[in-house]
């Protein structure tokens, strides 16, 4: 039995939920908001906090919008003068693109990520399952029976087979906070797609000279390592399989032929490779380094899922499951960015748990 929406200022949660509003109330975000032509934004604003609610105390909009119908105290806390009913709060997502809806919340996440960036910045790259709520046990789903739908047959090591879509975060390993999401229907072999990674990082701007970025072993190949360095200038930190060779690593990472020109500009390129190649396969045997390191983002992925409650998706298009996803990453994002940067806080959101 639910016992109503009670917002009470000594609760660590409320006041987490406060700043978090603050935050969307800004000037500033109200500014980013509106330059992607979301409008009007007094509603936008109501159907983000009843969403961010949702997601929060894994409760339905219809139940939150009754409570602030019902309570003075709650429309207070949530500083609404108009509450939408749940068919304008769904009509008001569905008006914007999944484009439109990630353009704005990449802005956001820039803003807040501000002055951070070093002369060489550490990522964390992973994926993870996006599993659509197909009841495949009481009817059989072939491949065909999904040739005209967006999810696909996939399979991921923490659930197995799965209906649905894999969705690739990056990490900015400073701040805990994703500076990159990206869908694929089904569960493409990450080293395949790593490629296309670096090219929406850089599209991004988010790539830099020298910049590491570290993967678990599903993103193995020596391919990937050479384009990491040579075509992106970074450190593809990859973890290792058991027949790595750093030999045969050092043999296909030649300087690029364009760098032995006599002129000036070619001689510093040539010297910076140089460098970065010596730096990388320093850093590349230091697998219980990069192990560590790049479990942080399980811890995420695991806040996601458990602490937002992201598991399974009653939404059957990559639309659908991409706007939510979205909207749940700027929560996660939102509440780091009050503080909860850590392995451990990570841990504790998941489990339910605020100091």
């Amino acid at each position: 039995m639910l016992l109503g929406l009670n917002f009470d200022n000594s609760n660590p949660y409320t006041s987490l939920l406060e700043e978090i509003f603050n935050i969307i109330d800004s000037r500033r975000i109200q500014q980013i908001i509106a330059s992607n032509g979301i409008k009007p934004l007094n509603k936008f604003n109501f159907t983000l906090k009843v969403i961010f609610i949702s997601q929060f105390f894994n409760l339905k909009v219809s139940y939150i919008i009754d409570e602030i119908n019902r309570k003075p105290e709650v429309r207070s806390f949530f500083n609404v003068k108009t509450v939408l009913s749940v068919s304008q709060v769904t009509e008001l997502i569905g008006r914007f693109s999944a484009q439109t809806i990630e353009k704005t919340i990449n802005m956001i996440l820039r803003y807040l990520n501000r002055n951070n960036r070093v002369q060489s910045h550490t990522y964390l790259l992973d994926a993870t399952p996006l599993d659509v709520d197909y009841n495949f046990d009481s009817k059989k789903i072939s491949k065909k029976n999904l040739e005209n739908k967006d999810p696909k047959w996939g399979h991921g090591t923490s659930i197995g087979f799965y209906i649905g879509f894999k969705g690739t975060f990056v990490l900015d390993y400073n701040t805990m906070m994703p500076v990159l999401f990206i869908i694929h229907p089904g569960s493409p072999h990450d080293s395949q797609i790593f490629s296309e990674i670096l090219e929406q990082m850089k599209k991004h701007h988010l790539l830099h000279h020298n910049d590491k970025i570290l993967a678990d072993r599903g993103y193995y190949s020596y391919e990937n390592y050479e384009i990491g360095l040579k075509k992106y200038h970074i450190q593809p930190l990859i973890l290792t399989k058991s027949n790595f060779n750093i030999e045969k690593l050092n043999n296909a990472l030649t300087c690029p032929l364009e760098y032995f020109r006599q002129n000036k500009k070619d001689k510093e390129n040539k010297s910076k490779f140089i460098k970065l190649a010596n730096s990388f396969c320093k850093n590349i045997i230091k697998r219980k380094r990069i192990k560590y390191v790049r479990s942080h983002i399980e811890d995420f992925f695991k806040f996601l899922k458990e602490g937002l409650n992201l598991k399974h998706f009653h939404k059957y298009t990559t639309e659908s499951v991409k706007k939510t996803t979205l909207l749940t990453v700027l929560l996660a994002s939102l509440i780091i960015n009050q503080g909860y940067t850590t392995k451990t806080d990570l841990q504790m959101l998941s489990e339910g748990r605020i100091i």
